[in-house]
């Protein structure tokens, strides 16, 4: 078995610097053509292909050549400029390498692409699939036909049929979106939800709201003030304050963690009583505020909506509803289906009435949506007409895709950033959590993404990406638990499997779904032939629709990692790339990934985020991905502990000296350390200790912390100053370390105690140091 160079080194440092920067970057970008949750950035993958498919060369100068070579081909600007000189030259030595063939390479949880993407570019033969149908036209609209035709053409295509689209639904509902007579043009409106108040002497009206602020940034602060009438507790209207005016507390808004304060009585209302409301139907919304531009200034402005404001909303409406009852064709185009259940993984809408994917959408907004929806349709005819029924297929469905970024910036659930004075999108987070007070987008502002921007976005991604593929890229809907290849297939696999409980894709990408399927299910109706996306074998451990999560999601990962195992080549090469951080989701990957035969030969912790992430800042979130490397068949069967536990510490602790040295630090520094101490555990199906016991994954992976500890306090508390600590002066440091001044899951923590000997409720006594809340602990 020849050695590959990511089985040795890697230049970590290189590649995580251009990850990060990666997540800054937009104009061009394969994450700006339609959203995908959780991608993989485009420089881990290019970087770890390449090294994962380069023999480890035999002299030190030649593999320092390769290094710098990985270092070099890992930034964006390689990618974004016309021409590609490092590019070339990875494809060379491959070319080199792999004679016969180019190496067959497949991603079989490929998501928005940028595996199979980067793969491609290399010059491999690349295979890509997703069970998810919004998942796999992403991938076609990425991988697949930007190759099979010219990308400048296809963008002069949809830039034209997509300003078509803009005219015709502009001519029939641009009145619903009137400039002021001062020519100022509306932006977008700010709403909020309402309750009455349920005090009986009250009973006044509560605009939810989580503050009052409309601009809070360097240069300038603008609010907007709830006034009332003198003497009466009726509502009257907001004014909007800007810097020294503002003679109030903006920030203190009517909603704090889900709880309603009346501005009235003063009265809170809790949680439960706003979901009973809200479920009674009396959940309602008030227009606020309108933000404009002016055509010629930059600034935007701010003024509270009058009663013309809302007479037009009211028109858009009562035409909405004139269409749907006259028109049996536009009645079909609300999406009419089902939300997933109460108690789905990352929803919380239904719990206050919201039932139906129309229901995350406000009338004028369903009436813009619908209109571009009819047009999409509409204008097939005429594009089939006009080019090859292929070509115009494919600009359907960009069309299409167009649709889907505006139904992201369109829906009841945007919220208005106001240190960016900009609308927000739906997916800021990968969950579907209840908005109170909410942004409705004018579609044709030609601002803040509205349909023209929208399609600027498609069409700037397709001329970036000029370049042509020498070998081809086949993409196709399939199960990870049943690739349809034959035994012994791919070179190498690279993929990102599902971990655990995190994304709950499928229900989310419904949201998608419901639009795209109207859209061009007629066209493509192997992908569209289902009411919602597929769910009954998606990889993702979901309470609300298995009645056990774990052993669904253990037994279906078994499942991939056994498929996985079969179609790899006895001497291929597979990468799975991990960022969980419970022991919890390692204990199952590992045990499928090992229990399939799989052997870890090396690992590499990727910093693959943002410092100023909101999650990374608020939370004690990863900012690595740990790319395991993996080879099929060199299994033995049994290993005794004691004797490797001493080959696992000599591993660990001259990895993490060398993660040490690449900057790796607090909870990503003890995961990075999971992959050496695997790499030696990993080499025997079972491991025992001499008394006959199996040591499981979990006691493995306990080891492995416990040693990386050990390692910690050889680098930072070896000295004089500190003295010497005992096991809970230890384990304050490994929490603080891990964790920083977040708090975390109670069963997180009580893992990490134990290895240490710690007691959590002996510890949170009141002259105790560590703080228990629910199922949250801090220290």
């Amino acid at each position: 078995m020849d050695t590959r160079l990511i089985e040795w080194n890697l230049p970590l440092a290189d590649i995580s610097k251009a990850s990060r920067h990666e997540k800054s970057v937009r104009h061009g970008h394969p994450s700006t053509l339609h959203l995908w949750w959780a991608r993989r950035p485009l420089a881990s993958s290019r970087a770890t292909i390449l090294a994962s498919l380069l023999n480890l060369p035999r002299s030190p100068k030649e593999e320092e050549h390769l290094l710098s070579l990985i270092s070099d081909i890992s930034p964006w600007s390689v990618v974004n400029k016309p021409e590609k000189p490092v590019i070339k030259k990875a494809q060379e030595l491959l070319h080199n390498q792999w004679q016969s063939h180019p190496p067959k390479v497949l991603d079989p949880f490929s998501g928005g692409g940028s595996i199979p993407l980067e793969s491609l570019r290399l010059g491999c033969e690349t295979y890509a699939s997703d069970l998810n149908p919004v998942s796999v036209l992403i991938l076609k609209a990425t991988l697949e036909w930007p190759q099979k035709h010219s990308t400048v053409n296809l963008a002069q295509l949809v830039n034209y049929w997509s300003n078509y689209i803009r005219e015709q639904v502009h001519s029939e509902i641009g009145g619903f979106y009137l400039p002021d007579s001062d020519g100022n043009i509306p932006i977008g409106y700010l709403w909020a939800r309402t309750i009455p108040c349920v005090n009986p002497r009250c009973g006044e009206l509560i605009p939810l709201i989580k503050h009052f602020w409309l601009a809070r940034t360097k240069k300038r602060r603008i609010a907007y003030k709830p006034i009332l009438k003198h003497g009466s507790k009726s509502l009257l209207k907001f004014i909007v304050q800007t810097d020294e005016e503002i003679d109030f507390n903006p920030s203190e808004g009517t909603m704090a963690r889900a709880t309603a304060r009346c501005l009235h009585c003063q009265l809170v209302i809790s949680t439960s009583t706003i979901r009973e409301l809200a479920q009674d139907g009396k959940l309602s919304q008030i227009m606020t505020i309108v933000i404009l531009r002016h055509p010629t200034k930059s600034k935007k402005i701010y003024r509270v909506a009058t009663p013309k404001d809302l007479e037009i909303y009211e028109r858009s409406i009562k035409y909405l509803e004139e269409k749907i009852t006259s028109d049996d064709y536009f009645r079909t185009l609300s999406p009419s289906e089902s939300l997933p259940p109460i108690g789905t993984l990352g929803f919380s809408v239904q719990n206050y009435g919201l039932t139906l994917w129309k229901d995350l959408f406000n009338k004028r907004q369903l009436l813009a949506l619908m209109s571009f929806l009819k047009a999409i349709r509409d204008s097939f005819p005429l594009i089939d007409k006009s080019v090859d029924k292929d070509i115009a297929r494919i600009i359907s469905a960009y069309l299409a895709l167009i649709l889907g970024r505006l139904a992201d910036k369109c829906a009841n659930l945007v919220v208005y950033n106001v240190y960016g004075e900009k609308i927000e999108h739906v997916f800021g987070r990968t969950a579907l959590p209840m908005v109170w007070d909410y942004a409705e987008l004018n579609v044709f502002s030609q601002a803040n993404g509205d349909w023209t921007k929208q399609t600027e976005w498609i069409v700037r991604y397709l001329r970036n990406n000029q370049w042509e593929a020498i070998c081809d890229a086949t993409v196709q809907q399939g199960s990870a638990t049943e690739i349809n290849y034959e035994d012994n297939y791919f070179d190498a696999i690279f993929t990102d499997p599902p971990y655990y409980d995190n994304v709950p894709y499928a229900d989310l990408s419904d949201f998608f779904y419901v639009w795209l399927k109207r859209a061009i299910g007629d066209i493509y109706p192997d992908l569209f032939s289902t009411p919602l996306t597929p769910k009954g074998l998606e990889i993702v451990a979901n309470k609300g629709r298995q009645k056990n999560p774990r052993e669904f999601f253990e037994k279906q990962l078994s499942y991939a990692f056994q498929e996985i195992y079969r179609v790899l080549k006895p001497n291929g090469i597979a990468i799975f790339v991990y960022a969980h951080k419970s022991i919890a989701g390692w204990k199952t990957m590992l045990e499928s990934l090992i229990k399939s035969g799989f052997t870890i030969t090396a690992s590499w912790p990727i910093n693959t985020e943002m410092k100023t992430r909101l999650r990374a800042r608020t939370s004690a979130a990863l900012a690595s991905s740990i790319y395991l490397v993996c080879r099929k068949g060199y299994q033995q069967e049994k290993g005794y502990f004691r004797d490797l536990s001493v080959k696992v510490n000599e591993q660990i602790f001259t990895r993490l000296e060398r993660f040490w040295k690449d900057g790796i630090r607090g909870g990503d520094f003890f995961i990075s350390a999971i992959g050496p101490g695997m790499e030696i555990f990993s080499q025997y199906r079972e491991i025992h200790r001499y008394s006959g016991e199996e040591v499981t994954i979990r006691e493995q992976l306990q080891y492995i912390r416990k040693t990386a500890t050990d390692f910690l306090f050889q680098k930072i508390i070896n000295n004089p100053k500190y003295g010497s600590l005992d096991e809970t002066g230890q384990f304050y440091l490994a929490y603080r370390w891990t964790y920083g001044d977040s708090s975390t899951e109670y069963g997180e923590v009580q893992k990490l105690a134990h290895a240490y000997g710690i007691n959590l409720r002996e510890h949170s006594k009141p002259d105790g140091f560590i703080q228990l809340s629910g199922s949250k602990v801090s220290v």
